[in-house]
């Protein structure tokens, strides 16, 4: 089920949540301070709530004074949410608008803290957690089709005669395009014959955003995520190989 109605921008809005939030609590204890977002024209504007105010009352309001042109406004905070395992898991929770949708989003995302003696890991995959009504009215706005993220795939030799897969990818969203490489990387080991070395090399199409502490965590974290994914667990059991991703983080603005 597409939780996003289709919506791309939506979409993207809430993985930058997602990650923007996890990044900022990565290497502390403690809990984070609530942020929100607010994507117009083609920029993010951050705006900070005040340590006394209600994070969910502050963004109503803020949506109430914003000006009729913003596009999407996401909120992201700390917070817990229950476990198949029926307990509490600490999670970042995002709550996420575009003025052109009725209805916004409540989405989690499970991580483990530092504070419980394990290193830093998000955990599994965003989950809806519900509906929320748009506390403004809905904008007449034509919701466009942001543009996908680049992926082109080849097949390398190496020089023993196994085979590598080379991918190079490209977006302005280093969220979106992080979690489509992530989807793009599973699904080629579909396509793998037995001279494969399990060695995936990702070239990011430079001058597409600017490669700041932000953007350098979360594609070094998308090892780990490429990783962690079950179809390539399935594989290197299968084949009896690892699998060794490496990212060429030569992005840059300037």
């Amino acid at each position: 089920m597409d939780i996003f109605s289709g919506n791309k921008q939506l979409e993207a809005a809430v993985f930058t949540g997602i990650d923007r939030a996890l990044f900022s609590r990565h290497n502390i204890t403690g809990s984070i301070m609530p942020e929100i977002l607010v994507f117009k024209s083609g920029h993010i504007i951050r705006q900070i709530p005040a340590a006394t105010q209600d994070p969910n009352t502050f963004i109503d309001d803020f949506l109430r004074k914003a000006d009729t042109d913003f596009e999407q406004v996401v909120i992201y905070m700390e917070g817990q949410v229950n476990g198949g395992d029926e307990r509490k898991h600490d999670a970042m929770l995002v709550k996420a608008f575009d003025h052109a949708m009725p209805n916004g989003l409540l989405v989690g995302h499970r991580f483990i803290p530092l504070e419980s003696g394990q290193p830093f890991a998000r955990l599994g995959r965003p989950a809806l957690l519900d509906n929320i009504p748009m506390p403004v009215p809905v904008a007449a706005r034509t919701i466009a089709e942001p543009r996908a993220p680049y992926m082109s795939g080849l097949t390398a030799e190496n020089e023993n005669g196994s085979t590598r897969k080379v991918i190079t990818a490209g977006h302005t969203n280093p969220s979106m395009l992080a979690n489509e490489l992530k989807i793009y990387a599973r699904e080629i080991l579909k396509e793998t014959d037995s001279t494969f070395s399990g060695e995936i090399e990702i070239m990011l199409v430079p001058g597409i955003f600017t490669m700041d502490n932000f953007v350098t965590w979360l594609f070094n974290e998308l090892i780990t995520r490429i990783k962690e994914e079950p179809a390539v667990i399935r594989w290197e059991r299968a084949n009896n190989k690892q699998v060794q991703v490496t990212i060429q983080l030569n992005a840059s603005a300037e």
